[in-house]
């Protein structure tokens, strides 16, 4: 029976950042698939965490369990069936649901070939409170059915650790709650990883998805593409630039793109950017967000 782990997390929490370390520690030795669901119309994850040690599976451009919900149940049976994986890691979307990701992996069509053993959910502990109040239909719910959390960032917050603690505790009961650095060498054999049977009941029965609204109807999403390589202090001016109101509400920003003398992997969420050199070649930068200004995007990036 193949093992599901679902590693949940709003947008920017460090989902990637959780599944490489997984992927390089506690699953080193196992036969492992990967399902990545991105809200963009370019999966900028699949591609940093492709090797050819798994097999990925991308699904973009929506959240898993709405209007993509066919498609990831028939990517999911034709890993299973094709692959034939000891090991199923599925990130969903930012702004997706984990109760709905859960449900559907109870479905018939994939009940007797695999089950879950794992919820994770990645808090970012520095924009909790923000993004509690500012989206708290998808955002708790990532939090109530996880059964185990991990906070990062906690460095930025410490002082306000245990009220943090406590808030998330209220969600999530019965969850474990990791408050150190993610570091999967350190942190999951400590866990009750191996030991969680699907424990946390989900509140939405099988093929029934109840949303108050959609990431669709709160988020816009564009991808710009960007062929010239720049200066890289130039380009992190332009991703700093992001906070400014005139762009519009901006939760995400990330891409792999050209920069001098290679390629660059650019991650953006409220308040924080960063640029860093990688191996993966890509020419395309994903920008979530509320009322964004499209036009003055596109100038920000395309321009000098």
């Amino acid at each position: 029976m193949t093992e599901i782990y679902i590693i949940s997390g709003f947008l920017g929490a460090g989902k990637t950042t959780l599944i490489q370390k997984m992927l390089q520690g506690v699953f080193r030795n196992r036969k492992v698939a990967l399902i990545e669901n991105d809200f963009g119309d370019v999966n900028i994850d699949s591609a940093l965490l492709a090797t050819g040690a798994i097999e990925v599976q991308a699904i973009n451009a929506g959240c898993i369990c709405c209007s993509l919900s066919g498609d990831f149940i028939n990517a999911l049976k034709a890993l299973l069936t094709h692959f034939e994986p000891e090991v199923v890691m599925i990130e969903p979307s930012g702004v997706g649901k984990l109760s709905d990701v859960a449900s559907a992996c109870r479905d018939s069509r994939i009940a007797p070939h695999a089950e879950i053993k794992g919820k994770f959910t990645v808090v970012d502990a520095k924009r909790h409170e923000r993004y509690l109040y500012n989206f708290g239909t998808f955002y708790k719910d990532q939090i109530q059915h996880a059964d185990v959390i991990i906070l990062n960032r906690v460095t930025a917050c410490e002082n306000a650790l245990p009220l943090l603690q406590k808030s998330i505790k209220e969600i999530a009961i019965h969850a474990e709650v990791i408050c150190e650095p993610i570091d999967t060498h350190v942190l999951l054999p400590q866990t009750s990883l191996f030991n969680i049977c699907d424990a946390t009941v989900c509140d939405c029965g099988e093929g029934e998805h109840h949303h108050d609204h959609t990431a669709n109807e709160i988020f816009d999403t564009i991808t710009i593409d960007i062929q010239e390589a720049l200066d890289q202090k130039v380009l992190l001016d332009k991703l700093t630039s992001l906070s400014k109101a005139c762009y519009g509400n901006i939760v995400r920003a990330k891409g792999i793109v050209p920069i001098k003398g290679g390629y660059a992997n650019l991650q953006y969420v409220p308040g924080e950017a960063s640029i860093n050199n990688c191996d993966t070649v890509g020419e395309a930068l994903c920008i979530i967000g509320e009322d964004l200004n499209v036009p003055a995007l596109q100038a920000l990036f395309r321009g000098k």
